[in-house]
């Protein structure tokens, strides 16, 4: 047996009703509410989900309006070049972050940067020096035992690295460092030892040439002496001819 109202339409309440007004009202508040929480101060919007997860790396989902599409963004924090990626919207940030480092970025939760700043980062190695020979660098140190004043940081009169170099056949740049290498730098420039050598040598040409004078000088005054002499006896050298 049908009952004659089963089918029949249940009358639901006008919008006005203070039932439905309320339930609307409720409504509102929980969406704006959810609204507040995905919402920074500025009215920009909060990322959540995967976008949050990528914001983590540095990545930002934003539309491309000339070409109308979404692009994942990243920005240097070097240089702030941007680089912008056209990847699906459901890209996780694990490949993100392999995608850039295939471009050569580095980007993880503290770092993103660039292949022209890492670059530019990356210290340069020290050019490698080849020492000398074992046996010329024995030999260099024997002559800079003899002849380099190490309490005074000096060559002793007379050397100096050129020196030192032309004696054993060397290159002077050789004798530099492993003098450096021993002793450090010299007290004083090298050529207040070269003019002090200067010096002497002059003090020593000096004392000869005095040397040479004075016998030259005792020798005139002999020379004097004897005509002298034979002035004096001239008057008894007539007499005895006469």
């Amino acid at each position: 047996m049908r009952l004659p109202w089963k089918n029949l339409p249940i009358p639901l309440p006008p919008r006005e009703h203070p039932i439905i007004t309320a339930l609307l009202a409720a409504r509102d508040e929980i969406k704006v509410e959810e609204m507040a929480h995905k919402t920074r101060a500025d009215g920009s919007r909060i990322p959540t989900g995967l976008e949050a997860d990528a914001a983590l790396i540095g990545f930002k989902k934003v539309h491309d309006v000339e070409h109308n599409a979404t692009r994942w963004t990243v920005v240097c924090q070097g240089c702030g070049t941007p680089s912008a990626h056209g990847w699906p919207t459901a890209t996780s940030p694990t490949n993100m972050a392999r995608n850039m480092v295939r471009l050569g970025w580095i980007v993880d939760r503290k770092v993103q940067k660039c292949l022209e700043c890492i670059e530019k980062e990356r210290p340069v190695k020290a050019p490698v020096i080849a020492g000398p020979d074992p046996k010329i660098a024995r030999r260099i140190y024997a002559a800079l035992d003899e002849h380099f004043d190490e309490a005074k940081r000096l060559y002793r009169s007379g050397w100096d690295d050129l020196k030192v170099a032309a004696s054993l056949e060397v290159s002077a740049e050789i004798v530099i460092r492993i003098r450096k290498e021993a002793y450090g730098d010299l007290a004083e420039d090298p050529i207040f030892q070269t003019l002090r050598d200067d010096l002497e040598m002059l003090r020593m040409e000096g004392a000869e040439l005095g040397i040479r004078m004075a016998s030259q000088i005792e020798e005139h005054h002999a020379k004097i002496t004897a005509l002298e002499v034979r002035i004096a006896s001239a008057p008894a050298l007539r007499k005895a001819v006469c």
